[in-house]
């Protein structure tokens, strides 16, 4: 397996994903500010070396103030399913200006072709994809990435993948078939 997995180890988002996990197999009280938090977090981590800012300056009669922004050209597609993430996903257009968030489920077999929310995807040239998912564990990752690498013609340095946890035999099948893809998580289970 050749894929570029990072697990994040930060203290605060460990802290976060053990929360959350915990919420999932215990079903304890479910925090929406843990989850916002996480997102936001994590999603920074992967964005963090691939985004570019241009400097701007804007001279006024007595000084220059400097400014940050994002690089105009740059734009994320974020896809993920909206209705078990929303929490998850709910500060991340606060981190990300020209962001387009697209609702995909990833647990129902449906074809792509037809999902009128992927057929969105038609200007996908050099926008930034982050796919986003809680729980990494079934194979229908790899449809979505076979749809948008083979018929969509993205390249996988556009694509990043940000979940709490993934499964070990996923990452295996993933390696296997997109070696050069990035994801993003705070553990691995192995199953």
């Amino acid at each position: 397996m050749q894929l570029n997995v990072y697990i994040i180890s930060h203290p605060l988002l460990q802290n976060l994903a053990h929360k959350i996990i915990n919420y999932q197999t215990n079903k304890t009280s479910n925090n929406y500010t843990d989850q916002a938090n996480i997102g936001q977090l994590m999603v920074y981590e992967a964005i963090r070396k691939w985004s570019r800012n241009e400097k701007m300056y804007v001279k006024t009669l007595h000084t220059i103030k400097e400014i940050q922004m994002f690089h105009p050209q740059d734009s994320y597609i974020l896809i993920a399913d909206l209705t078990h993430s929303y929490d998850f996903l709910s500060k991340i257009p606060e981190l990300l200006p020209k962001i387009h968030l697209i609702h995909y489920n990833l647990d129902i077999k449906n074809t792509l072709d037809h999902n009128s929310n992927i057929i969105q995807l038609a200007t996908i040239n050099n926008n930034k994809i982050i796919i986003i998912t809680e729980f990494l564990n079934n194979y229908s990752i790899i449809n979505l990435l076979e749809y948008l690498v083979l018929k969509k013609h993205v390249t996988l340095k556009q694509i990043r993948i940000i979940c709490i946890t993934c499964h070990n035999k996923i990452l295996d099948k993933l390696g296997q078939h997109y070696p050069h893809l990035h994801i993003y998580t705070t553990k691995i289970i192995n199953t």
